[in-house]
């Protein structure tokens, strides 16, 4: 929160939601931890859900009480650099409405450690689909993004259904619907720690990336018959290794 509160750009409004559930402790110590920020800006607005749902859920909230003519995502362990909203607002305005989103280079940082990052900087823009179902573009579960929206009555928001691969889903339904452009400098830091999410058992993790290719079958029939093949050889060929590593050989 600090990190947007600190942006060049001024004119935004921040929405907090707490996928906690109302009442427990979590939840509890998040409020007190804002409470602070909450009285003394009134461009913050915090919002709980009564029980934990998931981080689609918490997203689809903020989309639905958002005000503005753009929206952005930031996971509660990343940051904004201080020009992320500036950079991608007057990108984004000085195009014409066929640009429909903007996504920017990151620094990831493990552990905390600032002497261990990765820099990505990306330069893949325009009608980016087939990258997005091929895994070559990453936009950090949706951090850098910014997207108009008047998209959000097209895309419906993010996928509730799906355990994991939400981002890549959501993001093939923006790029499905129009182009996107780059901001290649690091505008983000994302920051990767032990309690990162990981599926444990091959079981689990066959059958969500097997969810997530029935949910993106609709946005493949603006691919060609090569570029469809190519989407279904790379998830088949991550299932092989993953289960390979989980020595389920059978599968």
């Amino acid at each position: 929160i600090n990190s947007v509160l600190k942006q060049s750009y001024t004119n935004f409004e921040v929405i907090v939601v707490d996928d906690n559930g109302r009442g427990s402790k979590n939840q509890i110590d998040t409020y007190k931890k804002i409470s602070d920020l909450l009285s003394r800006d009134d461009r913050i607005r915090y919002i709980v859900h009564d029980e934990n749902k998931n981080g689609s859920a918490a997203r689809n909230t903020g989309i639905k009480h958002a005000k503005g003519k753009y929206i952005c995502f930031l996971d509660d362990d990343d940051e904004f650099l201080e020009d992320k909203l500036l950079r991608q607002y007057t990108l984004l305005e000085r195009l014409g409405e066929d640009w429909v989103a903007c996504y920017t280079g990151h620094i990831r940082y493990f552990d905390n450690n600032v002497n261990k990052n990765y820099q990505y900087k990306p330069t893949i823009q325009g009608n980016i689909l087939f990258e997005v179902l091929n895994f070559s573009v990453d936009a950090c579960s949706g951090s850098t993004l910014m997207i108009r929206k008047s998209l959000i009555p097209k895309v419906c928001g993010f996928n509730e259904n799906l355990k994991r691969h939400q981002d890549y889903e959501f993001l093939a339904k923006v790029a499905y619907y129009g182009k996107i452009a780059v901001i290649s400098e690091p505008m983000v830091k994302i920051h990767v720690h032990e309690g990162s999410y990981r599926q444990k058992r091959y079981e689990d993790i066959e059958k969500t990336r097997l969810d997530y290719l029935k949910c993106i079958q609709p946005y493949l029939s603006k691919l060609t018959q090569s570029q469809q093949k190519k989407i279904r050889f790379v998830n088949n060929f991550w299932l092989l290794k993953r289960s390979l590593f989980h020595k389920k050989y059978t599968k």
